[in-house]
This record gives C-alpha cells, structure tokens and sequence, in this order.
C-alpha cells in the first residue's frame, strides 16, 4: 500500500481515536490507529477545567495520570500523581492505576461523557498543640500572600515599563490592562539617568504566554476571593476579622468594628463579631493565648 501511496494528507480524528489516512487513486484508506485522545474533566476543589489528554507513551493506567499532570500544568504542578484520582465517566466508578491503557477504550468516553480526575487534599502538619491557629493563619493568609506576590510584581516591571495606573501604585491588573496593547500606546520602555532604556524585551514578550495566563487566572482568583464578601468563621460559627496589633490594643478601634457589623447587618449583635488580634496567628509569643476563638476582651 505504501508504494501507491502518493502523500499523506492529514490527520483525521474519530471520536477520541485518531488515524493517519493517504489517499491513493482518488480514494481515502486508512493506515494505522495511533493512540487515543481521551476527554478528561479534572476538578481542583470547586473549579472544574476539560481538555483531551493522549496516552501515547502510557502503559498502564499510572503513567496516564502522569500524562494528566503534565497536561494539566500548572493547575497540578503543587501535586503528586499520587494525589490524583480517575474515575470512569460515571464520576463514581474509580480506574485502578494498575490496569492496562487499553482499559480506557472500554468506557463511552466524549466531549460529553469524558472520564473524571479528582485531587486529594493531603493534610497540612501543624506544631503540636497548634494545628486549628496554624490551619485557620493559612487560610486568612492565602489572599493576602497572593495579593503582595502580584503586587510585587506589578511594582517591579514599573520601574523598567511606563504604564497607566488606576490608583498611585500599580497593580497586577494595570499591568495585565498594558500588556494587551502596543508599544507607545497601553505601555513604554522607561529610561535611566543617563538617557538608557532600562530594558529592550517588550512588555508583551517578557513572560511566555502561559505565565501571562497563570498570572492573569491567580490574580482574578485572588480578586474573587478577597472580595467574595464572606467573612470566614470560628469553630462556634461565628464571623471573625484579623487587624493589626496595633489596632487590636485600641479598645474604641475595635468597638467600632463591631458596631459597624451590626449596623451593616453582617451580625445581629455587635458582639457577635469575633475582633481578632494579628499576633494570636502568627505564634507570637507576646500573645495572650494561640486560640483561633480568642475573643478581645472589653
């Protein structure tokens, strides 16, 4: 067949398999079934990403959940194969890692019906004695770590590219907003002293597209949760806000925290609002007690 066979035209696609196929003599004839394209709908806590994963190379059902990972990047990047977990598109019906690729070939996989991976959350080690303040310190401090590495960022390239800003200090989403226009336009180069440009990359080609893309998915993650108005809580359910020390030793400062919650209807009761005390998190030795529930005292 091969010596009939003029060229090979292109790479066709049915269902998640895929062929090469040539066309001899006016006619199309397929070749050889190359490994298949699975539809894959992974879930990362309450986000949920679909995307076609191959199993070239894959022997076993392990070493397609490391082609996952790898496709997947950089939603997976901080996990262990270990920690992900295929299931059959029923969502439920889990696929031991043991079992042969082939295996997969079995399931009614599609665009609608792909197989399902999920992640195990594996626990965070704590200090003896200080597990529920280090766990609830990490939770509180995930927003604010991922607001200053962005803004971090954004302050740094401001030295080297001239861009507009919406409040006196840039912004990852200034810099996102400039990066998307043209030179001289949305952004420009910035020079020194003595008239040198502090850089030659263009703005839009500093980072790769990917790392433009992790940057703009962290910082509207980042926005959503700082501002998703729901304040997290103590283990006796009730709401609680981390101010400074500084603030936290002003007993008027506090109080009118609590009297604003209760006017803004965010509790019913002024007292009702738990007024927490920045050093109780941090493992401060100068704090009266670690205790997430610690209340101020009036």
């Amino acid at each position: 067949m091969s010596s009939n066979a003029k060229r090979v035209v292109s790479l066709f696609e049915a269902n998640v398999h895929s062929f090469d196929f040539v066309r001899i003599d006016g006619e199309v004839s397929f070749l050889t079934s190359k490994m298949p394209l699975h539809f894959i709908r992974l879930k990362v806590g309450n986000r949920t990403y679909k995307d076609r994963v191959s199993t070239e190379g894959c022997s076993y059902v392990a070493d397609y959940k490391d082609a996952i990972k790898k496709k997947f990047s950089p939603f997976l990047d901080s996990y262990s194969t270990v920690q992900l977990t295929l299931f059959q598109p029923d969502g439920t019906t889990e696929i031991d890692p043991g079992e042969s690729i082939t295996k997969l070939n079995e399931f009614n996989v599609g665009p609608w019906t792909p197989l399902v991976v999920t992640v195990e959350e594996l626990p965070i080690p704590a200090p003896n004695g200080s597990s529920k303040k280090q766990l609830n310190y990490k939770v509180m401090s995930t927003e604010a770590s991922c607001r200053k590495y962005l803004d971090a960022v954004a302050k740094e390239l401001f030295q080297s590219y001239d861009f507009d800003t919406v409040y006196s200090k840039p912004t990852m989403g200034d810099l996102l907003a400039a990066k998307e226009g043209q030179e001289g336009d949305t952004w420009d180069y910035r020079k020194n002293r003595r008239g040198q440009l502090m850089t030659t990359i263009p703005l839009p080609s500093l980072f790769s597209k990917s790392q433009w893309d992790l940057l703009k998915s962290l910082n509207g993650d980042t926005t959503k949760r700082i501002h998703d108005a729901k304040l997290p809580q103590t283990s006796n359910q009730k709401p609680y806000v981390i101010i400074p020390h500084s603030k936290y030793e002003a007993k008027e400062y506090v109080n009118n925290l609590k009297s604003i919650a209760a006017k803004a209807n965010i509790v019913e009761e002024e007292d009702d609002l738990i007024v927490k005390d920045e050093l109780d998190l941090s493992g401060s030795s100068s704090s009266e007690s670690g205790s997430p529930d610690k209340d101020k005292k009036m």
